[in-house]
């Protein structure tokens, strides 16, 4: 070629020799043609559109920085979404933990350990103020500890049972007002038990030993008043002021003649002769002053009447509803004796007035002969 020539140190022929070798065998296998074409040819103009070239390059770039903007944006929006809800998970844990803390009734986070068949497998993780304060004891005093170790008579009371079958169920169980006995404790408490997602327990109680003690005096109240009203020897309805009979003791079935369910479907209007004047008067006064007292007639189940000495009184129950007591008997030998009584106090006026008349007469007539006797001359005799 004469443009392009090798060279090599003056002296150094072993590299002329083996450049010459090469070029000799790039020829042979045509590999010199190749790369003399490629490097060395000729430049000729290629047929590529750079303008449509740049012009794709440029959309594609757009297209990039388009994608890229929304991912930046994409996840900014996630990473405020994520802090929002963060904030809102920081609040409502604040705001669930301050209702735990401040609640009226006691609560206890409970970890289970072993089987959960002992209170010893029950250990406080938590206790709110309530719990403190029925404990009397701080939480360092009860974090750690074992609900047996708290209560020692726990095993016996029943409520471990409950507590392992919420544990092993995940339902939600009620434990009702039992009374605890050991010797720091004689309390009734009542325990709603439910179980968290960690699977610890958690046991919402409330000391109720006074509201059970109260419970407990109004149930004696209400036996003795009960058998006050069963053994009555009067009859004794407890009604409504509309008419309706809710009670009736045995002495009020027994003078009606019906058991208590027939006298509380009849009602008031089924058992008092409402048409009656006297119960007019006295059901007027009763309206206007919520008591009232008079002698009413009664219907019996075979539709017989009888007089009734009646005496009605509102009161209250314990649930604030107006009630009406209405207490009577049968006088119905009684103003028979009355109506005797008075018939034989009107013979006795009779009687009376005729004996009268009688003794009269005979003064008079004593005086008519001891004038005739003093008009005879003769002396009186009388």
């Amino acid at each position: 070629n004469p443009f392009w020539c090798s060279a090599a140190k003056q002296g150094n022929e072993n590299l002329i020799v083996n450049i010459n070798n090469a070029l000799a065998n790039l020829k042979a296998s045509g590999e010199y043609g190749k790369i003399y074409d490629k490097w060395f040819s000729a430049y000729k103009e290629s047929n590529l559109n750079y303008t449509r070239i740049f012009k794709y390059s440029v959309v594609i770039i757009v297209i990039i920085l388009i994608i890229l903007f929304v991912v930046i944006f994409w996840n900014r929006s996630l990473q405020n979404q994520v802090l929002l809800r963060t904030n809102e998970l920081e609040e409502r844990e604040s705001l669930l933990y301050g209702i735990f803390d401040n609640m009226p009734s006691g609560s206890a986070v409970y970890q289970v350990v072993n089987n959960g068949e002992s209170g010893s497998d029950y250990i406080v993780k938590f206790f709110n103020k309530k719990s403190l304060e029925i404990e009397k004891k701080s939480m360092d005093q009860v974090r750690g500890k074992s609900l047996k170790d708290l209560r020692p008579e726990i095993d016996n009371y029943g409520l471990i049972q409950l507590l392992k079958k919420v544990w092993q169920t995940g339902n939600p169980e009620f434990f009702p007002a039992k009374v605890y006995v050991d010797e720091n404790y004689s309390n009734y408490y009542e325990n709603y038990i439910f179980k968290l997602p960690s699977g610890d327990v958690v046991t919402i109680y409330d000391d109720v030993t006074e509201k059970e003690t109260a419970l407990g005096k109004i149930k004696e109240s209400e036996e003795k008043y009960r058998k006050m009203f069963e053994n009555a020897r009067e009859g004794i309805l407890i009604g409504m002021p509309d008419g309706r009979i809710i009670n009736a003791n045995s002495e009020a079935c027994r003078l009606l003649g019906m058991n208590e369910e027939e006298i509380i479907k009849e009602g008031r209007k089924g058992l008092i002769d409402e048409t009656d004047p006297d119960f007019k008067r006295a059901f007027s006064i009763w309206k206007s002053s919520g008591y009232c007292t008079g002698e009413i007639k009664f219907k019996r189940k075979d539709g017989t009447f009888f007089i009734a000495q009646l005496t009605a009184s509102d009161f209250r129950n314990s649930m604030g509803d107006k009630m009406v007591i209405i207490i009577f008997s049968d006088i119905s030998e009684m103003k028979k004796t009355e109506d005797k009584l008075r018939e034989t106090a009107d013979e006795l006026r009779q009687m009376n007035g005729f004996m009268v008349d009688r003794e009269l007469k005979m003064v008079e007539l004593k005086e008519e002969i001891n004038e005739l006797l003093k008009a005879a001359g003769k002396p009186e005799k009388y």
